[in-house]
């Protein structure tokens, strides 16, 4: 089964397994509060893999907000929370195949990258190179990441379709419309994430470090 339908069934058996809610009332209905995430022992992580903050990032290759979340705002998180300690940083994909086309190609290049242990870098590379994610882009960006071209032509045949499709079934699960969406929690028992703030959009650091500050308040 291809990635385009791996979405698809993820999409129509989405369940709330994955997150709890609360509700509230904003502008005159009814709002969905995050409450708690479940975690995986797979995730792509930077930082501290034990620390208790976590900050949970939906994105989109081809988004050109989370292109600059990746640019501009993340190396400022690397700095201030996760080469501190202070936090893990977990990415996990949410490609928005109505209006970018190249979006979930791109992000099986990622997870293909990541079977090399490089995904990281394939992360960095697409995110700088937006332009180019076509699949004679896909191809060189691979072979800029080091990547062995048999092992990835074979990979990008389906083989992680279904690691796509489980994070585009959370992202619906939470009622995720846009990226970039981070969200800031702590990590309870069984991977559980415990969340405090949801940001929708590219987020300004300094609502980044409230949502920290409000996290560390309440250890």
């Amino acid at each position: 089964m291809h990635l385009r339908d791996w979405c698809a069934v993820a999409l129509a058996l989405a369940s709330l397994t994955a997150a709890t809610w609360s509700w509230r009332r904003e502008n005159g209905r009814s709002v969905a509060t995050i409450k708690a995430v479940q975690l995986r022992d797979d995730e792509h992580r930077l930082g501290t893999r034990d620390a208790q903050a976590v900050l949970l990032v939906y994105s989109d290759f081809e988004c050109p907000f989370c292109g600059r979340f990746a640019r501009d705002v993340m190396p400022q998180i690397d700095r201030e929370f996760l080469e501190t300690g202070r936090a893990q940083l977990i990415f996990r994909h949410f490609p928005l195949t109505s209006i970018h086309p190249f979006a979930a190609r791109a992000a099986e290049a990622a997870e293909c990258a990541g079977t090399e242990g490089r995904f990281w870098q394939m992360h960095d590379l697409l995110f700088t190179n937006q332009s180019a994610l076509d699949e004679v882009g896909l191809r060189s960006s691979a072979s800029v990441a080091g990547l062995d071209s048999g092992r990835f032509d074979r990979c990008m045949s389906g083989a992680t379709a279904k690691r796509l499709a489980d994070d585009t079934a959370t992202a619906s699960e939470l009622a995720l419309r846009s990226t970039p969406a981070l969200l800031v929690g702590r990590l309870g028992v069984d991977l559980k994430m415990e969340v405090v703030g949801y940001l929708r959009g590219l987020p300004a650091m300094e609502d980044v470090r409230k949502l920290m500050d409000d996290l560390e308040r309440r250890r």
